[in-house]
């Protein structure tokens, strides 16, 4: 440990959290977690499992299967045994359609009621819905004189003329509709008759690789902006409550020196465990063209992490003479766990408009860019005032973070006098107002729902009070 670059102040407190085999233990750990994140990432990806892929659409990476049966106008098979009663029954539908195609077309308009060719199974109820979508496309209008070649070649697949007036006639085809025509365009080329193809995972390598830095970044997130408060708050209680402060405030350290050396054993403890997290997802974004990106992910969770360590050492100092550890820790490990949840959940669904309002939301804005580092879904841009608020708020937990460290310092050499000078109260309440402004400007001229900027609105102001 002596021959790392650490401060002097620094270095007693890292050497005491790794001493004996612990550093060793740590590591291992470490790439024990880096190895579970690719593996387990890598086979949700990739896996075609229905727990994998319920996992994958609940995530946004992948639509119901019906979906893409629909849009497709195929049905997706998982065994072996099902394939091959699937094809059956479409190659006894497709040799009906060679051999007697009126009769294929009168059974697929009548369905199965008992008597008709076909019968029932999967596949003919699939041909019996995509009869009437051509039906109905026949006796619609279309949207523009672009579309009327593909009504008479629909028109032609199912024996029908087009209605030489719209007047008295509408099927109820959304011609307007880009996934109706394609869906419609796909039973034409098919010929009513849908194609039976294995199940497989949608994503390809770009979207594995996605994947797996999706779950390393919020694994991160989770580790910085939850345990790394826990932790030092913990640590710091534990030297309060046990009077192991008293011995070291009669070193060459200073107050200040004291609080950042009790917080940097920690913190080096959780770097062992965010180093190959991070440079997983840094990686990750490397592949699919969003590095930039993903180093503003990265400066975003730090500062927030700093500011909130900070804080959670402050609380540790102040609780720790009445408090045991234990108490503390739970007690931090259900507030900082419920803020990551609940903050995690509005950045991966805010508005992109609205995002700057969760500016002063560590959590919220971190899973927020990493959806639009990683272009994991709809956030393929930020606007400029929202990435503004964005990176004010990285910059006002920085300075939340100074202010808390020295506080801390205060308290830990008891100082007399005010905690704080009166230039540093006003400036930290300064940085607060104009963070507070910021993001709710942002709701404000958003350009979203009447709904969904009142809910983020009071959200904005419950996590700032």
């Amino acid at each position: 440990m002596k021959q790392l670059p650490l401060p002097s102040f620094a270095l007693p407190f890292v050497t005491r959290a790794f001493r004996g085999p612990r550093l060793k233990r740590f590591v291992s750990l470490s790439a024990l977690l880096a190895l579970l994140t690719i593996f387990l990432g890598t086979y949700v990806a990739i896996g075609g499992g229905r727990f994998e892929q319920e996992v994958r659409v609940s995530l946004g990476h992948e639509k119901h299967m019906w979906e893409q049966q629909r849009e497709e106008f195929k049905i997706s098979t998982r065994y072996d045994w099902e394939a091959r009663e699937m094809k059956d029954w479409a190659s006894r539908a497709r040799a009906m359609r060679e051999t007697d195609r009126a009769g294929f077309l009168a059974a697929a308009a009548a369905g199965y009621d008992g008597e008709t060719a076909l019968g029932w199974n999967q596949v003919n109820s699939e041909i019996y819905d995509a009869y009437h979508t051509v039906e109905a496309a026949v006796l619609s209008p279309p949207s523009h004189r672009g579309q009327r070649a593909l009504q008479e070649r629909a028109a032609a697949a199912i024996n029908m003329s087009v209605p030489a007036s719209w007047e008295y006639t509408d099927g109820g085809f959304g011609w307007y509709s880009d996934d109706e025509v394609q869906r419609l365009e796909m039973i034409l080329e098919r010929d009513l008759i849908p194609a039976i193809e294995p199940y497989r995972s949608p994503l390809g390598f770009t979207g594995a690789v996605r994947f797996v830095g999706g779950l390393a970044a919020t694994l991160l997130s989770l580790l910085m902006l939850v345990l790394a408060p826990l932790v030092v708050a913990v640590r710091q209680t534990s030297e309060v409550h046990e009077n192991t402060l008293q011995p070291l405030t009669g070193t060459s350290l200073s107050p200040g020196e004291l609080a950042r050396g009790l917080r940097a054993g920690p913190l080096a403890v959780i770097a062992v465990f965010a180093l190959p997290l991070a440079l997983i997802t840094l990686t990750s974004s490397l592949f699919v063209g969003t590095f930039g990106r993903a180093l503003v992910l990265m400066t975003v969770i730090g500062a927030g992490a700093y500011g909130m360590s900070a804080f959670g050492q402050l609380i540790g100092q102040v609780a720790g003479a009445r408090r045991t550890p234990g108490i503390v820790g739970v007690a931090l490990l259900l507030g900082l766990g419920i803020v990551w949840f609940i903050g995690a959940a509005l950045g991966f669904d805010a508005p992109r408009d609205a995002a700057g309002m969760l500016g002063a939301v560590p959590q919220s804005s971190a899973a927020f860019l990493q959806v639009w580092a990683l272009g994991l879904g709809k956030h393929h841009d930020v606007t400029a005032a929202a990435f503004a608020t964005i990176a004010f708020g990285a910059f006002a937990w920085m300075a939340f973070g100074v202010i808390a460290t020295r506080v801390t310092a205060h308290r830990v050499g008891a100082l007399e006098g005010p905690a704080l000078p009166r230039s540093w109260a006003f400036g930290g309440a300064a940085v607060a107002t104009v963070l507070a402004c910021l993001s709710t400007t942002i709701v404000l001229r958003g350009h979203v729902s009447h709904e969904e900027r009142q809910l983020f609105y009071f959200i904005d102001l419950l996590f700032l009070a």
